[in-house]
């Protein structure tokens, strides 16, 4: 529409139509132009357009990938100057489009809301939720499942696809923002609920994969360097405070971690 920036919002998916149905019906009562849902090779392609088709949304379809590939490739298929991402596992509170799109028409370049566990009593999520809080306390970016930014910036510093498949893009483009010194603003009020599909087996092997990750951003931003020894320890002392559960299951989840990083820096030298 001439006069005024428009906004998209894009949902990336894959492999869970019945979770997208539930985000996508809620993500219609949002002030939005259009709603746009990148499939990154689900193998029931069916199930993902009929649950697109439902919610009046459109439906842009690529190969397996990942994370990354797919948000720039809804980058290039979206009408809207304004792109707001949220996942097909996560719950935008009331208002969330609008205060990010308010927030970006008001100067911000790129915008980011809370991220929170929407079943904070089972351990696992509770686990999840308290390493998400402290990386980005710590290392001062924020998660891919709730931001937004102008469409033009994003095709300027677009995600990197080398991350597809291990996570840690959301890092490495957080990093690549502030080093182009973009106005960033946070918007408490915009916050998503995450529900993981998480048992223990996959837990643990997303964090080995995220470990993966981590250490191709530490490798191309911190020289391969691994994070600081007080980061883990204060970790494990506030996984403690919240009983015997989730202490076990973030110790696990470092171990995961770490292995992954060492398989990947392996990788790495004999490649």
């Amino acid at each position: 529409m001439r006069g005024r920036a428009t906004t998209t919002i894009i949902v990336a998916t894959r492999d869970r139509p019945e979770r997208l149905r539930t985000c996508l019906e809620l993500l219609r009562s949002q002030q939005a132009d259009e709603l746009l849902v990148v499939d990154d090779g689900s193998r029931d392609a069916t199930a993902v357009a009929a649950a697109t088709r439902a919610a009046g949304a459109r439906l842009v379809r690529q190969e397996p990938a990942g994370v990354a590939t797919a948000r720039n490739t809804g980058v290039a298929h979206a009408r809207g100057h304004l792109l707001l991402f949220t996942d097909d596992d996560c719950v935008p509170a009331p208002g969330w489009a609008a205060a990010l799109s308010d927030r970006l028409g008001a100067g911000a370049e790129v915008v980011a809301g809370p991220v929170l566990a929407a079943r904070p009593e089972r351990a696992v999520e509770a686990a999840w939720q308290l390493i998400s809080d402290r990386l980005v306390a710590d290392h001062s970016y924020l998660l891919g499942g709730n931001f937004g930014a102008h469409a033009a910036m994003l095709a300027a510093v677009p995600f990197d696809k080398s991350f597809d498949g291990v996570g840690a893009e959301d890092r490495d483009w957080w990093a690549r923002v502030h080093e182009h010194a973009l106005h960033v603003e946070f918007v408490p009020e915009a916050a998503v609920e995450h529900q993981p599909d998480l048992g223990l087996a996959r837990f643990a092997r997303k964090q080995a994969r995220y470990g993966r990750g981590a250490y191709r951003f530490r490798a191309r931003h911190h020289g391969g360097r691994t994070g600081r020894a007080e980061f883990y320890g204060r970790l494990v002392r506030e996984a403690s405070r919240r009983g015997p559960a989730v202490a076990g299951l973030v110790v696990l989840a470092q171990v995961a971690t770490a292995a992954g990083f060492a398989a990947e820096a392996l990788s790495e030298r004999l490649s």
